[in-house]
């Protein structure tokens, strides 16, 4: 019986540990727009695209002529949680994006964001999932990028 109870106890702390995810710390304080205008041409701005996602994420397709641009599933934020913490409720988050740039009027375009969310755990494995303050703040920082670029 004792050793039913020592093992239940550390199943419930490392179950206690193991709560967590990746993204427990995002704040948003609105929702930030899927669709972004910037005072620039196609060219300029799909540059900028490139170079602002080649900061953190891997492209996995990028077609100029139809303005698509798709990458590959990455950490948010970097963190991985670790195996007994995933093994416990706890989560990790990654998340892909999948753009589009229009060409507005001259001298201005138009860079749509969609955001894939991933929803990893060892027991459950992967789901997508929707979460709109995390993609809010994926998309925010993603725009800050791209102006810092233009």
């Amino acid at each position: 019986m004792k050793k039913f109870f020592a093992i239940f106890g550390v199943i419930l702390i490392l179950s206690m540990l193991g709560c967590g995810s990746n993204i427990s710390e995002i704040k948003v304080e609105k929702a930030v727009p899927k669709t972004k205008n910037y005072q620039a041409g196609f060219n300029k701005v799909w540059s900028a695209l490139i170079a602002a996602l080649s900061e953190k994420e891997s492209i996995k397709v990028s077609e100029k002529d139809a303005g698509i641009i798709v990458t590959e599933f990455r950490t948010v934020e970097g963190k991985e949680l670790s195996l007994i913490s995933t093994s416990f409720l706890g989560s990790t988050y990654k998340y892909s994006y999948t753009i589009n740039l229009k060409k507005l009027s001259k001298g201005s375009s138009s860079v749509a964001v969609n955001v894939k969310l991933s929803r990893e755990q060892i027991f459950v494995m992967k789901r997508e999932e929707s979460n709109e303050a995390v993609e809010s703040y994926l998309r925010q920082e993603l725009y800050k990028r791209i102006q810092s670029h233009l």
